[in-house]
């Protein structure tokens, strides 16, 4: 449903739309997070040969996304519990992009891990405050397609983040402008949802009472 028919709703009284358009963007932004967490791995063979990288060094710098990444979920949640959804997807968003962008610059092993860290910690919230947005947005007999338009982003992330960035690399001659366009599409996506998203329905001007 488009925007100018949400209105027309509105204006009649009859239901409209915009929670699922908010799910789908967060189906979008859960995809970037597998599509940017994944990224490193396809880039690896051409990074490990650049930085002369062992494979026990390898190793270490792929695990440490996931380091922050679990320490940060329970953080995630109270931030999204403490400043709500839209502030907390929106930020987690840019910071992580930006980490993402970082990492084109990296010219060490030491440097590459660290924002591999910064990704992690960054990438964390976005679960949590998906969450929450189903507990505020959704009726109970529609948390479970929330739900599912949440865990969703993973597998489709998963399946499209190896072939994306492959391209990417293989179109722009670079890992490292590829994590950059990767990285600044992330922003963009983060400033959309912080323009779209609304922590309430009775926040959003699309939405009525229905």
């Amino acid at each position: 449903m488009s925007t100018s028919t949400d209105a027309t709703a509105v204006a009649l009284g009859g239901k409209t739309s915009v929670r699922w358009r908010i799910f789908f963007m967060m189906l979008l932004l859960i995809s970037i997070n597998y599509i940017d967490r994944a990224s490193l791995s396809v880039a690896m063979p051409l990074i490990a040969k650049e930085f002369d990288l062992g494979p026990a060094m390898q190793g270490l710098i792929l695990s440490s996304f996931f380091w922050t990444y679990a320490f940060m979920q329970i953080p995630g949640g109270m931030l999204a519990d403490r400043f709500k959804p839209r502030i907390v997807i929106a930020i987690a968003t840019i910071f992580w992009g930006g980490f993402q962008a970082l990492a084109a610059i990296c010219t060490s092993s030491t440097a590459l891990l660290l924002t591999r860290l910064g990704l992690g910690a960054a990438e964390a919230p976005i679960y949590p405050a998906g969450g929450k947005l189903n507990a505020i947005w959704m009726t109970q007999n529609e948390r479970g397609r929330g739900a599912t338009l949440l865990d969703g982003g993973a597998p489709l992330g998963a399946a499209l983040g190896a072939i994306l960035i492959t391209w990417l690399i293989t179109a722009l001659g670079s890992w490292r402008i590829a994590f950059v366009v990767a990285g600044v599409g992330t922003v963009l996506a983060g400033l959309l949802a912080w323009y779209y998203i609304r922590n309430n329905p009775r926040d959003h001007a699309g939405v009525n009472d229905a």
